[in-house]
């Protein structure tokens, strides 16, 4: 089932009917019945909702997916999802995150995409992200250590997104395995790039 936040008729929303403590303890208290959350814009979701959340993601195993973006989040926030990541092994998807996210948000959340158990997909587009974001994020793919592999990471629409950030993130999924769709739209792909991605480059892969 699916907890999105916004109104529509026999949907739990995050507004007049349901705050946000009723489905973070739904959360916490690991409801079978809630396996993915959508924090549309508009709704609040600050620092302390984003960490209710996160330390609600701890100990949660049945949350397949998370998007929260558009909404800021800080490096410090970040970090609290990185543990969350850590000891979660359910979670396959997640986004967060706005325009300001950037470098220092993707590096205090790269630890916990490298520790993840479980995480496929993440969703950075949009987020501010430049070249030294890119490596943290390419070095965290490169290391996973407990047995998850990204299969779907978005970079698109980050105009600081450069060469060097390119090429790290399709360094690093080449030594790591497993990752079948990068997104790029908007990035400028010069020699470098292009000749990472073709390193990189499995069968079967979207691009």
């Amino acid at each position: 089932s699916s907890l999105r936040v916004a109104p529509p008729p026999h949907t739990m929303a995050w507004g007049n009917a349901v705050g946000v403590a009723s489905w973070v303890d739904k959360l916490a208290n690991d409801d079978p019945s809630l396996t993915s959350v959508t924090v549309f814009r508009g709704r609040a979701f600050g620092p302390d909702e984003a960490a209710a959340v996160a330390n609600a993601l701890k100990t949660n195993t049945h949350l397949l997916e998370l998007y929260a973006s558009g909404h800021a989040m800080d490096a410090q926030t970040a970090g609290t999802f990185a543990d969350a990541l850590a000891t979660n092994a359910t979670l396959r998807s997640l986004c967060v995150g706005d325009d300001a996210f950037g470098d220092d948000g993707v590096r205090a959340l790269a630890p916990g995409i490298a520790a993840s158990a479980s995480l496929r997909s993440i969703d950075l587009e949009n987020k501010g992200v430049g070249d030294d974001g890119a490596r943290a994020l390419g070095d965290a793919i490169r290391h996973s250590g407990r047995g998850a592999t990204l299969e779907s990471v978005n970079l698109s629409r980050n105009p600081n997104l450069g060469e060097a950030g390119i090429v790290a993130v399709c360094d690093g999924a080449r030594l790591a395995g497993g990752l079948t769709r990068l997104s790029l739209a908007g990035a400028t792909l010069a020699d470098a790039a292009c000749a990472a991605i073709g390193r990189w480059l499995p069968p079967a892969t979207r691009v």
